[in-house]
Order: structure tokens, then C-alpha cells, then sequence
């Protein structure tokens, strides 16, 4: 018996998505620290997330 209404594939599934999000972005991180260029809007996003994740690495971040 489950006592949380969440099905097993639907948590596979988002464990998958939060992983696949998490090296994205890590790999981004890499490449901008390299000089590989960032789009701008992009750029603006990964600021974003870093403010709200409390992980503030602008030394790469275009201004």
C-alpha cells in the first residue's frame, strides 16, 4: 500500500529531469568558464536560477 499518490514511473521521470537540468547546467558553468560565449537570454536564466539556488557565480556572467 502507498501512502503518497505519486507512482513510481512519475518520480523516475522527474529524478531523471532534475538530473539531466542539474549537469546541463553544470556543463554550461564549465564551458562559460573556458570563454566558450553564452547567449545572452540564456546567460540571464542560469543568473536566475543561481539567485534562487543561493549559488552566486557571476564571474563568468555577462554584463
Amino acid at each position: 500500500m502507498r501512502s503518497s499518490g505519486i507512482s513510481g514511473a512519475s518520480l523516475r521521470s522527474a529524478m531523471i529531469c532534475f538530473y539531466l537540468a542539474n549537469e546541463g547546467l553544470s556543463i554550461l558553468e564549465n564551458l562559460a568558464a573556458r570563454g566558450v560565449p553564452i547567449p545572452r537570454r540564456l546567460n540571464r536564466f542560469c543568473r536566475l536560477v543561481w539567485r534562487l539556488g543561493g549559488r552566486i557565480d557571476q564571474s563568468w556572467a555577462i554584463t
